[in-house]
């Protein structure tokens, strides 16, 4: 198990749809886990095993995007 916010491992060649989890941070702060053999798109299909999920995480289509920080708030005053 290791986590990464490189998409390079996104491949379905390299792992299958259950081995690809996603964590989501609410406004709150409260973190969701989902697999992405689980997740069923807009148009309520599952994600097919051939898409490419490096381009489809990049769009958006699974969520869990990485809000980050301002670099401005680590400067010293």
């Amino acid at each position: 198990m290791f986590t990464t916010h490189d998409i390079w491992q996104l491949s379905n060649q390299l792992l299958r749809r259950d081995e690809i989890w996603f964590v989501e941070k609410d406004n709150r702060g409260i973190s969701t886990l989902y697999s992405l053999a689980d997740f069923v798109d807009t148009d309520g299909f599952r994600i097919r095993k051939d898409e490419s999920y490096e381009k489809n995480y990049l769009i958006g289509k699974y969520g869990a995007i990485p809000a980050l920080k301002s670099i401005d708030m680590l400067k010293e005053d």
